[in-house]
């Protein structure tokens, strides 16, 4: 997971909300942090950054909005507001095909604000790691490392509901003899545990990017045709 110090000062562009929806939001903001509204000239490189870059991801998200019933909630419903305030926006947006023109729409319709919590000037914000890996559907020489499936003797048990003082713990294994014992670690799983059992999801090409989806708990597989599949975290083995 990448992690960076930014300064505040414009780290959100929110939508100009109708003013329940503000109040919604100011009432409802976590204690201690605080919203100011600023102008486009206090971003750092506003004027110089190229805009354009972000139309095919803004374009995406426009086209699945404009798609939704106009009083459903949008992600993050606490600043997401609902789809009937971006509707103007996308409108605008999916008109726009260079930086500049973005540039226009996005002072038009959104407000930029510099947060704080509890006063200080600086904040961490973390991002999602997402890795891409190549991938196919069948093994051969480059694609020899597999993604497994769960196995269906994978048992995990909740021991919160055996003891409340273990609530939120876990542990995983499989059931042999009517007995829950450990479940094949990880080198065993590599060193062919799984193996013979058709529990191959897809194979991949590097057995290091394997390891950081194992990590990170999903991904993309790009296949030899040039498509790209999902993958996600499904259970774990101990």
């Amino acid at each position: 997971m990448g992690r960076a110090l930014v300064s505040i000062l414009g780290l959100l562009l929110l939508i100009a909300l109708p003013l329940t929806a503000a109040f919604f939001l100011l009432e409802r903001k976590p204690e201690g942090l605080a919203f100011r509204a600023v102008s486009f000239a206090d971003l750092p490189g506003w004027d110089a950054d190229d805009l354009s870059r972000t139309l095919p991801a803004l374009h995406r998200s426009c086209d699945r909005i404009l798609t939704f019933p106009m009083n459903r909630r949008i992600p993050g419903a606490r600043i997401g507001g609902r789809a009937r305030d971006w509707e103007a926006a996308c409108q605008d947006i999916l008109l726009v095909n260079d930086g500049p023109a973005l540039r226009t729409v996005l002072q038009e319709h959104f407000q930029p604000l510099e947060v704080s919590a509890s006063g200080e000037p600086m904040g961490v914000f973390t991002g999602y790691y997402e890795t891409m890996l190549h991938g196919s559907e069948q093994k051969s020489e480059r694609y020899h490392v597999p993604l497994y499936l769960r196995p269906p003797e994978l048992v995990s048990v909740d021991l919160g509901t055996f003891r409340a003082d273990l609530k939120g713990r876990r542990i995983a294994g499989e059931v042999k003899n009517g007995k829950l014992i450990p479940f094949a670690d990880r080198a065993e799983i590599t060193g062919g545990a799984l193996k013979g059992r058709d529990l191959e999801l897809l194979w991949v090409d590097d057995p290091v990017d394997a390891f950081f989806l194992h990590i990170q708990g999903s991904g993309r597989v790009q296949m030899p045709d040039g498509s790209l599949r999902m993958v996600g975290y499904h259970d774990q083995n101990g």
